[in-house]
């Protein structure tokens, strides 16, 4: 009979769909800080580290990133595109530094923990022997890349050669 109402009511359905998928964006848009894709720390941290290593003195956290259990973090794996050697990239515990499933192991931090830990990332790069100082200065205290049991740094902290500190922080 009157065929142009099949074809209203598939462009009704049409438009409903369009509709659900800008409502959808809208409210994954909204709850973007949660973390629905689990981004590993590894990945978090050479992203920041490619883009803190030209602006010395300057602290860059991210969003919530997840530490799986049995993995661990190594400055080779940090390197990337940012144009440092390993030695030029400390690792420190940060503010996990009383958390005993994360350990020290030569230049890595391990996570031997039984379940994932969710952390934020925070990056600063500056000249080695003015790190500390900065580390300092933006309020970070449980940081002292002198402590071997919370972190490893295999910058020579009496040179001016660039280096990228990795802090790890409560999500």
């Amino acid at each position: 009979m009157n065929q142009s109402g099949q074809a209203y009511s598939v462009f009704k359905l049409l438009i409903a769909a369009i509709i659900a998928v800008a409502i959808l964006y809208i409210l994954i848009s909204i709850i973007g800080g949660i973390n629905i894709f689990g981004s590993d720390v590894q990945t978090v941290a050479k992203q920041i580290i490619q883009k803190q290593v030209d602006m010395p003195g300057q602290l860059d956290t991210s969003t919530a990133a997840v530490f799986k259990s049995g993995t661990n973090l190594a400055p080779s794996a940090l390197v990337g595109n940012s144009g440092l050697t390993p030695e030029q990239i400390c690792l420190h515990k940060g503010e996990l530094v009383d958390n005993i499933a994360v350990t020290v192991t030569g230049s890595t931090l391990m996570q031997n923990g039984t379940t994932d830990l969710t952390v934020k990332i925070s990056v600063m790069c500056h000249k080695a022997d003015a790190l500390q100082a900065a580390i300092d200065e933006v309020g970070l205290t449980t940081v002292d890349l002198d402590d071997v049991s919370a972190g490893s740094c295999g910058c020579d902290l009496t040179t001016t050669q660039k280096c990228c500190v990795v802090i790890l922080r409560f999500a």
